[in-house]
């Protein structure tokens, strides 16, 4: 059986005097590949003890749906995703309704690089809330020296990270404050979820 590939992830908040600095050094070190606008329904839950990640979303008119495993905040999960079209978005909601998973709508743009050595940096905005992401996919030999390789990249740009469960869910948690909404599969939620959906297709 083919191994998952690992997502290799580390996180760090910026503050919005940051933002622009760390976004020219990016553009120094790497080539700018894309901008951004995502919607995403989120369904964060468990099944035989594995956390599961899945998000329905369209990005940039692109509509999938994306399965992680791995601990929330954690910088190893794997990841199984499948494309759908803008047709199946809704009933794919509907679909995984049916895990009763804690569900949330979240609204993302990101500001995309392509780094040497196949890293990718995303500087995420959520309204006021902005943060960095270091991704390079991995197998589970090579992910013990890209995680030293990402965070010698964090250094390098002066950057935070974020290392704790605790400190990702305190980030988590102002998201859910400040910039998500919780989806209770109510029929104004639907409706609101189709309006806000048919603003990415526009």
């Amino acid at each position: 059986m083919q191994e998952h590939p690992i997502e290799l992830e580390l996180r760090a908040e910026l503050s919005a005097s940051v933002k622009s600095n760390i976004l020219e050094k990016l553009k120094e070190i790497g080539s700018l590949t894309s901008n951004t606008k995502r919607l995403s329904v989120m369904f964060f839950g468990e099944v035989n003890g594995q956390k599961l990640d899945i998000r329905v979303r369209v990005t940039n008119g692109n509509c999938e749906v994306v399965s992680k495993a791995g601990i929330f905040g954690s910088h190893n999960r794997t990841e199984v995703s499948q494309s759908i079209t803008k047709e199946q978005f809704i009933g794919m909601v509907r679909f995984l309704s049916q895990l009763k998973f804690e569900t949330k709508i979240g609204e993302r743009e990101t500001t995309n690089f392509e780094l040497p050595n196949n890293i990718i940096a995303s500087v995420v905005s959520a309204k006021h809330i902005c943060y960095l992401e270091l991704e390079k996919i991995s197998t589970s030999a090579e992910e013990k020296a890209n995680h030293i390789e990402l965070q010698n990249l964090a250094s390098q740009l002066a950057v935070t990270l974020i290392n704790t469960e605790d400190e990702f869910q305190e980030l988590i948690k102002r998201l859910n404050n400040e910039v998500d909404w919780f989806f209770n599969y109510t029929p104004e939620d639907y409706k609101e979820l189709e309006t806000t959906l048919h603003n990415y297709f526009s």
